[in-house]
């Protein structure tokens, strides 16, 4: 307890224990998985900048489909580590939720 002027205060509580390795390793999966997003998506805009509206075959159209869904699984793995992480350093949810990416 602390004493200001005869007022009793009590202390503040302790930080509780952070977990660093778990902490380090949301991060760096966090860090990845947008890594991987953006190669994706550059990769998809590359492609599309590429072709002409009047030389888009079946072909062409097919593999602009399999990166578009390349990018949004990306995408999603992405917003889930982010969630992740944004929840273990908030204190929200629990570290199973966190750990099973």
């Amino acid at each position: 307890m602390l004493t200001d002027t005869g007022n009793t205060l009590a202390a503040p509580p302790e930080a509780p224990q952070t977990d660093f390795k778990t902490l380090q390793r949301l991060r760096q999966a966090c860090r990845i998985a947008l890594e991987r997003y953006v190669d994706l998506a550059s990769h998809g805009s590359g492609q599309l900048a590429r072709l002409s509206p009047s030389a888009v075959d079946q072909v062409a159209r097919i593999n602009v489909a399999l990166l578009q869904q390349k990018e949004q699984r990306a995408y999603e793995a992405y917003l889930k580590a982010r969630t992740n992480l944004q929840d273990f350093v908030m204190g929200n949810g629990s570290l199973g939720a966190a750990s099973g990416s």
